[in-house]
């Protein structure tokens, strides 16, 4: 089964919701605002 990507803005609050939801779950932190995500076509096929 794949593994799904939290990501929320602080680390504290990425433990916190990591230990909620369990396994089958990776929760990082951003550690700030995500503002501006890359086009489809601007990311690497290697990073696809």
């Amino acid at each position: 089964m794949a593994t799904k990507l939290v990501i929320v803005e602080s680390p504290t609050k990425a433990h916190k919701i990591g230990d909620y939801l369990g396994k089958g779950y990776t929760v990082m932190a951003s550690v700030g605002h995500i503002r501006d995500l890359a086009q489809p076509s601007q990311v690497p096929a290697a990073d696809k």
